[in-house]
């Protein structure tokens, strides 16, 4: 049993790929691209803790509701 055990585990390592896979929310890429015109803006400050950026809940809400994160 232990033999047979060893020999899956080796054949199923070997498959396994040596570095994960890097996905990248497509979110984050689109938030990215949004405030990466702002890089060279001195008047944004984005602080220590940053923001939170949340969809607006409620009947007739739309947009975003951005909070500072303390």
């Amino acid at each position: 049993g232990d033999e047979l055990g060893e020999q899956a585990f080796s054949k199923w390592l070997k498959t396994q790929t040596k570095d994960p896979a890097v996905k990248i929310d497509p979110v984050v890429g689109k938030l990215h691209a949004a405030l990466s015109a702002l890089v060279s803006d001195t008047s944004v400050r984005l602080g220590r803790n940053g923001y939170s950026i949340k969809r607006a809940k409620g009947k007739g809400a739309s947009g975003f509701v951005i909070t500072k994160n303390t």
